[in-house]
């Protein structure tokens, strides 16, 4: 909740709020598909007094572990089939083992406030309902990084 004072600032008293502004933050776990019929929602209860000031979108824990997980399988599957090639383009080379696997993969990153809403408007003049407020969230890369050291020998 916050104070708004009128313009007066030669009160010698000081300034007396006119009205107050209350604020409420909420996380809601949904797709992009879905979260416009949630702010329709809220403008339809609150009608023109309520104003969405911002919209952050993430990318949830569980979703990015999993996907990241697939990447990492399939970035160690590429960078052996890599050396399969390559050795067998060689003459006199053999793989070894795998001597060790390094990940440095990240979490995502997701820029900040990244989605933007096309926020309905009421009814048309023709009295016919708006269309829904859709949500614009755009594209999140995830991917995984790893480094892979074989032992080659030659064939002797």
């Amino acid at each position: 909740m916050e104070p708004n004072y009128d313009t007066d600032y030669y009160r010698p008293r000081g300034q007396l709020p006119t009205n107050f502004t209350f604020s409420q933050t909420i996380a809601i776990s949904s797709t992009p598909d879905e979260l416009g019929s949630y702010i329709d929602v809220a403008t339809e209860a609150g009608g023109s007094d309520v104003s969405i000031g911002q919209i952050n979108l993430y990318v949830s824990p569980s979703l990015s572990a999993t996907t990241q997980n697939r990447l990492r399988s399939l970035a160690v599957k590429n960078a052996l089939a890599s050396l399969d090639s390559l050795i067998s383009a060689s003459e006199d080379a053999i793989a070894g083992s795998v001597m060790s696997i390094t990940d440095s993969t990240f979490p995502p990153y997701v820029p900040f406030g990244g989605a933007v809403p096309t926020m309905r408007a009421g009814e048309l003049a023709d009295g016919a309902p708006a269309a829904p407020t859709e949500i614009f969230a755009g594209l999140v890369d995830i991917e995984a990084s790893v480094r892979v050291r074989v032992a080659i020998c030659t064939q002797g």
